[in-house]
């Protein structure tokens, strides 16, 4: 309390009466870590839940909530089952998808244990029921689907579109966005993937992208400049997106 002592007036670097402006000051002074630091911290927190079903009474997913009316869903972000089969996560995919709502303030919906049946998949998962929620609540204009590719898959990039076709033109937008990292892969037929995606398009109607990375985008110690420049690109879009969704929902 004032009047501060000496010993307080030289050893900090602002001082408060009041105690809710000192925690503002904390909060807002937090240092930053820079988007593959953040990354490789939060991935390192998530291995350890890869192959670890979630606890009694909790769902086997993460939500993140924003202010603009997008979603990215990362729903391989952890392992998961389908057909009989232990399917391993897609590093990374969930850690971006974070990085997103931190820098776009998007909702983000992502993989949070290891999943008993692929939410891409299966009709009836906790996963999908979240997103049926989000997109009931009025949210939701459009959904971005964070996916890995094997090595073997070429190009690196590849994005495929699902929904009516609108003025918006997402799939040509997100194409030309991501452009300057190589070549973007024309829309390919993923059986493995479809089921969500064109629920989420056909039957909650909202346009639906999804992006499909190879390792090379989803290692940020190898490979840093490459998970920044596409992380920031996608971010870019996302912001576009949902400043534009924003406007025409105010209308």
């Amino acid at each position: 309390a004032a009047p501060f002592s000496p010993w307080v007036l030289s050893h900090s670097q602002a001082r408060f009466a009041d105690i809710d402006m000192a925690l503002r000051y904390i909060i807002g002074n937090q240092p930053v870590l820079a988007p593959t630091d953040w990354a490789i911290q939060h991935e390192c927190q998530l291995a350890e839940r890869y192959e670890q079903m979630p606890p009694y009474g909790e769902p086997d997913y993460k939500f993140a909530g924003g202010d603009i009316p997008v979603l990215v869903i990362a729903p391989h972000a952890t392992a998961f089952w389908r057909e009989g089969e232990f399917q391993e996560q897609e590093s990374f995919t969930g850690s971006m998808s974070y990085l997103l709502n931190r820098m776009s303030n998007c909702h983000t919906l992502s993989a949070n244990y290891c999943m008993v049946a692929d939410p891409c998949f299966y009709h009836e998962t906790p996963f999908k029921a979240a997103i049926t929620d989000l997109v009931k609540s009025g949210q939701i204009g459009m959904v971005l689907m964070l996916m890995g590719a094997t090595w073997q898959e070429a190009p690196g990039l590849q994005v495929s579109y699902y929904g009516k076709q609108t003025d918006y033109d997402f799939e040509s937008r997100l194409r030309l966005k991501l452009s300057p990292l190589e070549q973007i892969g024309g829309e390919r037929e993923d059986k493995y993937i479809k089921p969500l995606a064109t629920f989420i398009a056909d039957d909650l109607g909202v346009p639906t992208l999804a992006v499909r990375m190879s390792r090379r985008y989803r290692m940020p110690r190898l490979q840093g400049m490459l998970f920044n420049r596409a992380t920031e690109l996608l971010a870019e879009f996302v912001n576009e997106c949902g400043a534009e969704l924003t406007t025409r929902q105010r209308f």
